[in-house]
């Protein structure tokens, strides 16, 4: 559904989905309170690593990031704390406006990673955890979410990113629609069914196009009948 108050950006009408906003506005409102303020592991390790890997070169002082799909905020004290100029965006009115009460001297943004309603080259530094890889519906693809990530980045702009791996339990009973695309069937959250995820094919030249891959992490994590299975990559932007 197409709000017709949502604004224009440089001519571009941003887009949301009703349905899908309402789904996570209820997620979020249902563990209010319940969240922490600890980054997820693959977070700090690519943000402060030095050894055995520097993914990063630790100049962040100043630098712009737009935390997309930042929840309720869990990574905000943790980019601030490392000097970042950090804005949100998240895909439901309500937890935008939950955000600007809690973090009152931020921007945060209502948007889907395939419609982000800011300019171009907007960024120095895009962070997507846990994130990028829901699509509002089959077309136009996994492929607008990285388009619209790179469009927002600054020339050689940084991208850290997540993607779910194929023997996340999340997949069980999923229907594939297309190469690593899935409709969602069996939600252990419970309010994502039918949803689609792309999952990470290992086929990085075709999910990433123009995002040189600086380098890439794999977790895989069991725990009873229940597999979380994440890959993580740091990419700069070449356009």
């Amino acid at each position: 559904m197409t709000d017709p108050n949502q604004p224009a950006i440089n001519g571009r009408t941003i887009m949301s989905n009703q349905a899908s906003s309402d789904k996570w506005a209820g997620y979020y409102r249902a563990n209010q309170g319940k969240g922490n303020y600890f980054p997820e592991n693959f977070v700090h390790r690519v943000f402060s690593s030095s050894s055995p890997v520097k993914f990063l070169p630790h100049d962040y002082r100043g630098k712009s990031i737009l935390d997309l799909g930042c929840g309720h905020g869990r990574h905000i004290p943790y980019l601030q704390s490392l000097g970042f100029v950090v804005s949100g965006m998240e895909v439901s009115r309500e937890q935008v406006a939950l955000l600007e009460q809690q973090f009152p001297d931020m921007a945060f943004y209502q948007g889907v990673a395939d419609s982000i309603p800011l300019p171009d080259k907007s960024f120095d530094y895009l962070l997507a955890c846990n994130s990028l890889y829901y699509l509002e519906a089959p077309s136009p693809g996994f492929s607008a979410h990285i388009a619209e990530s790179r469009r927002i980045l600054k020339n050689g702009g940084k991208m850290i990113f997540s993607m779910l791996g194929e023997k996340h339990t999340i997949f069980n009973n999923a229907e594939q629609t297309a190469p690593g695309l899935y409709k969602i069937a069996k939600d252990f959250l419970g309010f994502r069914q039918d949803s689609y995820i792309q999952a990470y094919t290992g086929d990085r030249e075709a999910l990433f196009p123009g995002l040189e891959i600086e380098h890439q992490g794999e977790i895989i994590e069991t725990v009873a009948d229940t597999c979380r299975h994440l890959h993580y990559f740091v990419a700069a932007n070449t356009q």
